[in-house]
């Protein structure tokens, strides 16, 4: 997932608000939080508001409270950011043909019924007996 600078900015924001959220819903004050998780408080007092950290410290975070990330969809809210449409020039790197799988079906078919059919000598044997 290539995320440009706003979009991760946003990101860590968000993941940084709920985790100071977590550790003001536990009760639990930043020099426990930080001497338990190797994580500097002011770190995690920085992340917490908003500001940027590196991504080990909200690792670190999520390891000691025992939580993952995980995303949702959800409907985009009305009058939200607003998406630049994709240059087509980005959109031909990107572009390939999609895979013909009716074409193996048919192959795999074919080589199945092939497998399954006795052959002549086998018939000869299978009289013979």
């Amino acid at each position: 997932m290539n995320l440009g600078r706003k979009s991760r900015v946003n990101i860590m924001r968000k993941i940084g608000y709920k985790l100071g959220d977590y550790r003001r819903s536990h009760n639990l004050c930043l020099a426990h939080v930080a001497k338990q998780s190797g994580v500097p408080w002011q770190m995690i007092d920085a992340l917490e508001r908003g500001n940027n950290a590196q991504w080990n410290a909200y690792a670190l975070l999520l390891k000691f409270y025992d939580k993952s990330i995980s995303f949702e969809l959800t409907e985009r809210l009305p009058g939200g950011e607003t998406i630049q449409p994709i240059d087509e020039s980005v959109k031909a790197k990107y572009h390939r043909q999609e895979p013909v799988v009716h074409n193996r079906i048919k192959e795999q078919q074919a080589e199945d019924k092939s497998q399954s059919q006795p052959t002549t000598d086998f018939d000869l044997f299978a009289e013979s007996k």
